[in-house]
């Protein structure tokens, strides 16, 4: 879609990021509300439940600092929850109404929203999928049923079909996979994905490459050589006795063993329940208390149990729906809770916890919603039940304002500055295009593709690392802007001087030698930007009436050199922390 904005609309794409987040974080949240409201009975427990989500300050960081940037996976959260919606108002259609036009629009919506995540990012579909399975389950009697079952397995085709239909096209045509369908591909067969693999290590690849018979054989080999080895003074006095195999078992044995085993199983409910417990507390709950991770657990129990009430009282769709909702969050826990139970990890834990409270705000609202309902069951009691709902969203939120329970705006990006930003939006504005370069780290390499010209910090200094007389750096632009990072950013790696400012100290350490993105970040770029910052200076000192300061904040400074397209610089001096080379050095 930001491809899309950009090629058609051309609207810059580094500009289409710095909103692009806040519109899809906004229609995550709408959405949320929307679904909300549908499946509810009371009219303002939806709105309680998304001030929760939005300014509560009660769950783990992980959880929605993401939010902050224009992600993929974020944005197919979009479509999760509609195709969750989707599915359960099908299930809430009474058979004679299959067949009706608004049902037809009903599985359409489904098929369209689920095929979505699909198109957008694996992880979505993921969810979206085991979503359907606790539905299915919440729905049970009518999922088994022949209409229904042969109707939504149909649409579900359809749903897979509509999404992978352009991207086998475009795979036919040479285009590879995208990053997150690979490696979901390659968990489905039980590998690896393509990027995990070229990230290894030759050593790791090595060790890959050993099939389980080699590995079985060498181990076997070694415990055979340390047997020998450790037992070479017994083995001539003594002979080693054959090894013999352990017997096998009887019947009878196994049958003795019975009663111990369910003696067990009590202890091993408890201790599920108490890691269940402790991953919740890990990755979901950004509160010290312990029993908030087993209220959500409990909650999760109670909201199946309620939709079994409302089934015995007849109102069959509206508890089966609360079990929907209980069951999804039970295999979403599952999910959150696979390598402690000895499953598949399919998703790490801090993913799994992004989409895992963006649905327990729906189980929780539902929860509420039950609990309102069965007191104020009857249509007489409509108006009571929505000032109480009223009144219970005014107490939540009162409650985490008086608590100083409300989330401080903290993000932060470690991957530009503000000031970078600006500088590259002005230089766009007051340019023509294609008559002025920055010299910099990566980032503007793409951002001002369509405008300008880009040059490597790292490039520009090696290229003058190891001058003479006759080395030359030019840059044939009408103006040169050098980005310079008085506080270097982190750049997704912390070292232990993260957050000091350039100095003489730095940038008389030897240049990176490294390749890739790791010669920006962590202590490279603090080598990098204060190397930077004193060839600048030195320059400053040659021409101080062209060299001038563009802009300047406590982190940031862009210096902008002007030049005459007719007489143009060479920026190759000796700055003090390079090595000018003679001729009588080269000898």
């Amino acid at each position: 879609m930001i491809y899309y904005l950009h090629t058609v609309f051309r609207v810059d794409t580094y500009a289409i990021l710095c909103v692009f987040y806040l519109v899809q974080v906004f229609f995550m949240h709408m959405v949320l509300l929307a679904v909300m409201k549908l499946l509810c009975r009371s009219l303002y427990l939806p709105y309680a439940g998304v001030l929760v989500y939005i300014l509560g300050n009660l769950w783990a960081k992980q959880t929605y600092s993401r939010f902050g940037a224009s992600l993929p996976q974020e944005f197919g959260m979009i479509f999760v929850i509609p195709s969750v919606y989707f599915l359960i108002s099908f299930f809430q259609t009474e058979k004679e109404k299959l067949k009706t036009r608004e049902t037809k629009l009903l599985s359409a919506c489904f098929a369209l929203a689920f095929s979505l995540t699909l198109a957008i990012h694996f992880y979505g579909t993921m969810i979206a999928g085991l979503c359907c399975i606790g539905i299915a389950v919440g729905f049970c009697p009518r999922f088994l049923n022949k209409e229904y079952f042969k109707r939504i397995m149909m649409t579900g085709i359809i749903s897979v079909f509509l999404a992978v239909l352009p991207m086998g096209i475009a795979f036919a045509g040479g285009t590879p996979l995208q990053g997150s369908l690979g490696w979901g591909l390659s968990v489905i067969n039980g590998g690896k994905s393509d990027t995990e693999d070229e990230e290894a290590s030759s050593e790791d690849k090595t060790i890959q490459d050993i099939t389980m018979e080699e590995m079985a054989a060498r181990l076997n080999e070694n415990s055979k050589n340390n047997i020998k080895s450790n037992n070479a003074k017994s083995m001539q006095k003594k002979r080693i006795p054959a090894m013999t195999e352990t017997p096998e078992s009887t019947f009878a044995d196994k049958v003795r063993e019975i009663p111990d085993k369910i003696a067990r199983i009590p202890e091993k409910i408890k201790n599920t329940w108490n890691m269940m417990a402790q991953r919740i507390g890990e990755f979901i709950i950004n509160l010290p208390e312990q029993w908030c991770a087993y209220a959500v657990l409990i909650g999760i129990a109670v909201v199946i149990l309620l939709g079994l009430i409302f089934i015995i009282l007849r109102k069959t769709t509206y508890g089966e729906m609360l079990m929907s909702a209980g069951f999804c969050m039970g295999i979403l826990t599952l999910l959150l809770c696979a390598s402690g139970l000895g499953l598949p990890m399919l998703m790490d834990p801090a993913r799994c916890s992004i989409y895992y409270v963006y649905l327990l705000i729906l189980t929780l609202t539902v929860l509420m919603d039950g609990i309102l309902y069965l007191i104020f069951m009857r249509r007489l009691f409509t108006i009571p039940r929505n000032v109480l709902s009223f009144i219970l969203t005014v107490f939540i939120v009162g409650s985490m304002i008086h608590q100083g329970m409300i989330k401080m705006p903290g993000f932060g990006s470690d991957y530009v500055s503000n000031g970078a930003l600006m500088c590259l939006s002005n230089i766009i504005k007051e340019n023509e295009d294609k008559t002025w370069t920055i010299v910099s780290a990566n980032d503007e390499t793409q951002m001002g593709l369509d405008h300008g010209w880009h040059y490597e910090t790292i490039t520009f200094l090696r290229n003058m690392e190891y001058m003479n007389k006759d080395t030359k750096l030019i840059i044939p632009t009408k103006n040169v802007y050098f980005f310079i990072e008085k506080i270097p950013l982190n750049y997704a790696v912390l070292y232990s001087g993260s957050g000091q400012s350039i100095s003489k100290k730095a940038a008389s350490q030897s240049l990176p030698n490294s390749g890739g993105i790791t010669m920006y970040q962590g202590e490279e770029r603090w080598i990098l930007m204060s190397r930077m910052y004193y060839w600048v200076q030195a320059f400053k000192e040659r021409y101080p009436n062209d060299m001038k300061v563009y802009y300047e904040s406590e982190d940031f400074v862009c210096y902008v050199m002007p030049q005459n397209m007719y007489h143009q610089y060479n920026f190759a001096i000796d700055y003090g922390y390079n090595q000018f080379r003679t001729q009588e050095d080269k000898n």
